[in-house]
């Protein structure tokens, strides 16, 4: 097979017996498999005294081992000194891990660089980037692509997604029996139907890349044994899924990590793997464990620095004409201009550093920062491939390319909490603090900025400003350029909104992460609300949804009172319906995911778990009277009227918002004045 010459992608590799079992896909979907010798390589840091050059020839020595020598290497937590560590190359992951094991048990050193994994760094260091073009022939591998483009050509992959039926919906549980399948192929239903023919379907069918939830392929497993690996060798898990298959794929090739692995990896996995890689590029060293202590600090330090983002808690009510600006990725952007990292924030041995404004931390300048490096890398690449959508030149659809995009916004997204992990491997709690500090410092600034122009700031939600002019118009453009010449951060117009409205707590305030709004192109924008939340039954999400698309309508205020009136009714409908006792249950359940590590919690969904055999990701119940959860499995009779109709009550409490003057815009300086419709009113 190795002598053949074959042109294609990358579509999984795993190590062989010897070397790399590499899957390639060819330009008409055909897949080959290709055994290509490599050598892996392994890391050790002598413990103590002993003798770095007479450890790495004992190493040397093995019968497995192929070669050993001495490499200096920076260590943490600084990155300022350097320690000899014996580096052996292997060609055999498994003996790679033997060799580990006797080293280990003997006591000569420890383990290091063991993060990425070797697969990954393998992969790297042979410059295999998964999903890329290749050559392969004689041994030889020769990437035919850029493989850092931003406009590249995607395997030619066919993914094939199954969902189990009982009736209407998806099985919730593997205790529940399915009677029917679907079957999608490339984002098609190709059939929806009985299992039996489903089955015989997917037997002549060819795949890929498999999406099926962990119930569904539980199911599959136990009852067709050997059948969804016969059907595609690579199977996803959609219930971990961030983004699609394009968006895996940008994750693959950023950080090496194959698509098969990435099923069960976390977003912070990818970010610390393309991180650990960097960090290899440097000769830093890799110690898991090897953290950052937290200073002692009085209290008054932490009560003024330990802080999270701005977010401020708004007035609840009913704006109109409201701007949203949002900075461009601003923790990450943050990060990269003041060269915020783990090493940096507050090095003794620094021989120069800046106090950024708002921290009470020290960064120090005199060399790039790690994180702040991935950053800057990371951002330019989101934007050049929006810049790419923007331009209309790109070679695929805008599509896959906002897929890829909302990939690389996912990690950046969890680039800041990372930071301040404890167990993260680049970042520090400190690191953490500063960021946090220079977002409230350039929040204000904008806030200051924006209102020295006449205009009111309604709400910060961390990286996002909505702004309004008292009621009158408003140039979304003239505010961005404001809040960018403030700041020195770039911003954009994130929507423009002909009204916008925020839901009232219980207690009278503004919910911080909940709003909804009519865009001026007449569509709605919606947050936090019940029906955008995974675990609102369908009932209840159908029933805000109807409102809200009435409300939607509203271009001024008295269609929007009219709009109301409209609700009123529709609340009504739903609620004679709930109290008819005749909703089916489908309509009814409720969807939880499990927090695995709070085992005591009250979570219902926890209460759930304990009544089923096998433990699931999420489970679905429906609550019956006298406020029982009751798995869907079991097929609950009756359900609690009360508890669904309070649950109503609250869905259309959230969107009946009323300005206390119809068609009167509030004049500058007085407080918005709104009445939140209570369910006794409804």
């Amino acid at each position: 097979m190795n002598s053949m010459e074959i042109e294609g992608w990358i579509l999984d590799v795993e190590p062989g017996d010897k070397g790399l079992s590499i899957l390639v896909v060819d330009i008409d979907s055909n897949l080959h498999t290709i055994n290509y010798n490599v050598l892996f390589q392994g890391y050790i840091m002598p413990i103590g005294d002993i003798d770095p050059e007479l450890l790495a020839r004992d190493i040397a020595g093995l019968d497995e081992v192929i070669d050993a020598w001495v490499e200096e290497w920076f260590k943490p937590p600084y990155y300022r000194s350097k320690v000899p560590i014996i580096v052996f190359s292997i060609d055999s992951m498994r003996l790679l891990y033997k060799v580990y094991s006797i080293v280990r048990r003997i006591g000569y050193g420890y383990i290091v660089n063991d993060y990425p994994h070797p697969l990954i760094e393998t992969l790297w260091r042979y410059g295999l980037k998964p999903s890329t073009k290749v050559w392969i022939g004689d041994n030889r591998v020769r990437v035919l692509e850029d493989s850092n483009s931003i406009d590249y050509t995607p395997p030619p992959f066919i993914t094939l997604k199954t969902k189990l039926l009982r009736g209407d919906r998806k099985i919730y549980s593997i205790n529940e029996e399915p009677d029917g399948i679907e079957i999608i192929v490339n984002d098609e239903i190709v059939y929806r139907g009985s299992l039996g023919k489903g089955i015989e379907l997917l037997e002549e069918l060819g795949g890929h890349i498999g999406l099926a939830s962990i119930v569904e392929k539980k199911y599959m497993d136990m009852v067709y044994p050997g059948l969804l690996n016969s059907v595609a060798p690579i199977w996803i898990n959609v219930d971990s899924m961030f983004t699609g298959v394009h968006g895996l794929i940008e994750w693959s090739r950023l950080s090496y990590i194959p698509v098969r692995l990435l099923s069960d990896a976390s977003i912070g996995n990818v970010l610390t793997t393309i991180e650990a890689l960097r960090a290899r590029k440097r000769k830093y060293l890799v110690i898991r464990g090897h953290g950052r202590i937290e200073p002692w600090r009085s209290v008054r330090d932490f009560i003024q620095y330990d802080r999270g983002g701005t977010v401020y808690t708004p007035k609840s009510g009913l704006y109109w004409r409201v701007c949203q600006i949002d900075f461009c990725s601003l923790y990450p952007s943050i990060i990269a201009k003041y060269n915020i990292s783990g090493e940096t924030v507050d090095d003794p041995y620094c021989r120069d550093y800046i106090e950024p404004p708002g921290s009470s931390h020290k960064i120090c300048i005199d060399r790039r920062g790690l994180v702040a490096d991935v950053m800057e890398w990371l951002v330019s690449r989101k934007e050049a491939i929006r810049d790419l959508v923007n331009s209309g030149r790109n070679t695929f659809p805008r599509e896959i390319l906002n897929e890829r995009m909302e990939a690389i916004k996912w990690i950046l997204v969890a680039s800041f909490g990372y930071l301040g992990y404890r167990n993260s491997l680049f970042g520090s709690i400190m690191a953490h603090e500063t960021v946090t500090s220079i977002d409230r410092y350039i929040m204000a600034i904008a806030r200051r900025a924006v209102e020295e122009y006449g205009y009111r700031v309604i709400h910060v939600l961390v990286d996002s400003l909505f702004i309004d002019n008292y009621g009158k118009s408003i140039d979304c453009n003239i505010v961005n350029r404001i809040v960018e010449e403030a700041t020195g951060f770039k911003a954009r117009i994130e929507a423009e909104y002909t009204w916008l409205a925020i839901p009232s707590t219980s207690r009278g305030f503004g919910y911080s992460n909940r709003y909804f709004g009519r865009l001026v192109d007449g569509s709605l924008k919606i947050k936090g609300l019940y029906c955008v939340r995974e675990d609102t039954p369908p009932l209840i999400r159908e029933a805000q949804l109807e409102a809200l698309k009435i409300l939607g309508k509203a271009e001024n205020s008295s269609k929007y009172m009219e709009a109301l009136e409209k609700i009123t009714k529709i609340y009504r409908r739903y609620r004679e319906a709930i109290e008819s006792g005749r909703v089916p249950v489908e309509k009814l359940v409720i969807i939880r995911n499990i927090v695995k590590d709070k085992p005591r919690s009250r979570h219902p969904g926890v209460k759930i778990l304990e009544q089923l055999i096998y433990q699931t990701p999420k489970v679905a119940y429906i609550v019956a009277p006298k406020k029982k959860y009751i798995p869907i499995e079991n097929s609950p009779v009756k359900y609690s009227r009360k508890y669904y109709i309070e649950l109503l009550e609250k869905a259309f409490k959230e969107v009946m918002i009323r300005s206390a003057q119809p068609g009167h815009s509030p004049g500058k300086g007085s407080p918005q004045s709104t009445e939140v419709l209570s369910s006794s009113k409804i």
